[in-house]
């Protein structure tokens, strides 16, 4: 199995070379650099994670966790394991502490897919496959170490989020055909499932992401038409919001977001994603009218570090990004954003371990230079 990433979206990690303070230089245009900022960049090795060669690792918004799956089996699984859940059983799920020398616990044993974090860190919840090739959602109270198991009666389940209150589930699951995926919304309460209504033709649904208004913001299409769209259960139909060239497959619609962290910012905003054409990941406005914000040539990984403030990386170098017309380089090399760490400034990032089928997790605090 190739246990490193590949496709158009993310080069093959190389190692790094890190520098602690760069001279910026003047690029221009919208969300450029400026030419006198400098920033200070500390880093400390937090140890090493299972790169599993499909997802990358997910860490708790508080940066205190970090989950991680990690394949034992003889059939390894190919990208469309994803979303069809096949060769799965020797996959297993991992979860640690964010310190040098923590030990790993093991969460799930077999079949575990899709992890994410509830918005508090209280909560991991991932995708489960048994032999039978069925799918079941499953909550893992990090705290007493329980996990709830939930069958909902759907195929292909992917991209699960709790909502902030934690009191529902979001996920897509497979519509009509294996093509087409469905978003649905499952009150933990009461085990009422709702799916999104649909109005387009063979219109498939995709990548949803709570807001803190209770509102799910996902990628809707049809053939030939994309978009991101908002829906809340219960009170508006889904809406669009803006249209985004993503490719109606669902390799496409994965390499649009594998490299994105949260496509949302923490104020709910701007959505990110990687856009396969241009080669580079687009910052949208979706206040008023929505605004295209085009990154450097060759960012496919990033994330949100503040409303107005995205870290991207190419395979040679991480970049701060300001909507102030303003960028710099934090550090060159390969990585992997994968978390700012809520009310800091800190990040969380992956980067290439001794071994090809793993990863050197790293917290990077990034603050202007005295």
């Amino acid at each position: 199995m190739k246990r490193c990433w590949s496709g158009l979206w993310l080069m093959l990690l190389i190692g790094c070379a890190p520098s602690k303070q760069e001279q910026l230089k003047q690029i221009g245009g919208t969300w450029g650099p400026a030419s006198v900022t400098h920033v200070r960049v500390e880093m400390q090795a937090m140890g090493g994670v299972a790169n599993n060669g499909l997802l990358l690792p997910a860490v708790s918004p508080d940066g205190r966790w970090i989950a991680y799956l990690q394949y034992y089996g003889d059939t390894p699984p190919s990208l469309d394991s994803l979303w069809t859940g096949k060769n799965l059983s020797g996959m297993s799920l991992h979860l640690r502490e964010l310190t040098e020398g923590s030990q790993p616990r093991v969460v799930c044993a077999s079949g575990a897919i899709w992890p994410s974090w509830s918005p508090d860190g209280g909560r991991l919840v991932y995708v489960v496959y048994a032999n039978d090739g069925n799918p079941s959602l499953c909550l893992h109270d990090v705290s007493t170490g329980k996990t709830q198991r939930l069958s909902v009666g759907c195929r292909g389940i992917r991209t699960p989020e709790l909502s902030p209150s934690g009191e529902a589930l979001a996920f897509v699951a497979q519509d009509q055909t294996s093509e087409q995926a469905r978003l649905f919304v499952l009150n933990l309460a009461d085990r009422e499932l709702t799916p999104c209504p649909t109005t387009l033709a063979n219109e498939t649904q995709h990548r949803p992401t709570w807001t803190a208004d209770g509102r799910i913001v996902f990628l809707r299409q049809a053939p030939g038409q994309s978009h991101v769209a908002h829906w809340k259960p219960g009170v508006f139909p889904p809406e669009p919001l803006a249209l985004i060239p993503v490719p109606d497959t669902p390799m496409g619609r994965f390499q649009s977001f594998a490299g994105v962290g949260r496509p949302l910012s923490p104020d709910d905003q701007r959505f990110a994603y990687y856009d396969i054409l241009c080669d580079r990941i687009i910052l949208l406005n979706l206040r008023d009218k929505p605004q295209r914000v085009e990154l450097k040539p060759g960012t496919r990984a990033g994330c949100w570090f503040a409303p107005k403030r995205f870290v991207a990386a190419t395979d040679k170098e991480l970049r701060l990004f300001t909507d102030s017309e303003t960028s710099c380089l934090l550090v060159r090399g390969s990585w992997l954003p994968r978390e700012s760490v809520r009310n800091t400034n800190q990040l969380i990032l992956c980067t290439r371990g001794a071994h090809r089928h793993e990863f050197q997790v790293i917290q990077m605090r990034a603050e202007p230079a005295q």
